[in-house]
């Protein structure tokens, strides 16, 4: 994935968990609500000026913006699994799908007697 992707990705993860929706978000920083979505979309880079003011107003050090190894949301894990059983013959193929069906089958009965 591309830098401005995980960028866009941690910065709307970091504006959510502060509770701000895209407008509000702009608003605080004084950009367009379209900006934001640009750039959480990982089609608009910032300037460093930029990464300064979003830090400051998540109320965040500059560095978290760029921890990403939290970043994983669930379309990229469903992508990511899809890209690795695309490589799998058949039969391995029909293995795994048994493993998680099994899998999703013991977990949903263990929360279910939580």
């Amino acid at each position: 994935m591309c830098l401005k992707k995980l960028f866009g990705n941690k910065l709307k993860e970091l504006r959510l968990k502060k509770g701000y929706t895209q407008e509000a978000f702009a608003e605080l920083v004084g950009y367009e609500t379209n900006s934001i979505a640009q750039v959480e979309m990982g089609r608009k880079g910032v300037s460093f000026t930029t990464l300064e003011l979003f830090a400051e107003k998540l109320n965040v050090d500059y560095l978290e913006l760029f921890d990403f190894n939290e970043t994983k949301t669930e379309t990229s894990l469903i992508k990511k699994a899809n890209f690795l059983l695309k490589q799998l013959d058949k039969q391995a193929l029909e293995h795994q799908i048994s493993q998680i069906e099994a899998f999703v089958n013991y977990s949903s009965k263990n929360q279910n007697n939580i």
